[in-house]
C-alpha cells in the first residue's frame, strides 16, 4: 500500500496522517513483518520506520539494535526493499524520510516471516 513518507517529528495527530494521500501512516496486523519498498529518481532516500505506541512514534529497533532503515541511491541501487520482523499485534506505521533525494514510489506491507 501506498504511504507518505513524514519528516522528523512525526504528528502524534493519526487521523491527520490518515487523512493524507496517500496516508502519513497505515494500520499494519497481525502478521510478524514488514516490507518496504522504495524507489528514487534523483539523490538519496533513506527511510526508518516507526511505530504509533503510547502516544509516540518509535523507531523498529532497540538498546541494542539500531533503527532498521531502508535507501535508495539513483546514482546507485534506484529501487531497495528492505523485510523487517516485527511485533505480530496491529499497530499504526509511520516511514521517517531522511536525505534531498525525490521518491519516484514508495509502499509498505504486511509479510509473514
Amino acid at each position: 500500500m501506498d504511504i507518505a513518507p513524514q519528516t522528523s517529528p512525526v504528528s502524534t495527530d493519526l487521523n491527520a496522517l490518515l487523512a493524507l494521500s496517500p496516508p502519513g501512516c497505515v494500520y499494519l496486523g497481525p502478521l510478524n513483518g514488514i516490507e518496504v519498498l522504495l524507489s528514487v529518481s534523483v539523490g538519496t532516500v533513506t527511510l526508518e520506520p516507526n511505530f504509533y505506541a503510547n502516544g509516540a512514534w518509535w523507531p523498529l529497533g532497540d538498546n541494542t539494535t539500531a533503527p532498521k532503515t531502508v535507501t535508495a541511491n539513483a546514482a546507485g541501487v534506484a529501487a531497495a526493499t528492505g523485510r523487517f520482523v516485527k511485533p505480530s499485534e496491529g499497530r499504526f506505521w509511520a516511514l521517517l524520510k531522511t536525505g534531498g533525494g525525490t521518491i519516484s514510489s514508495v509502499s509498505i506491507q504486511e509479510v509473514a516471516y
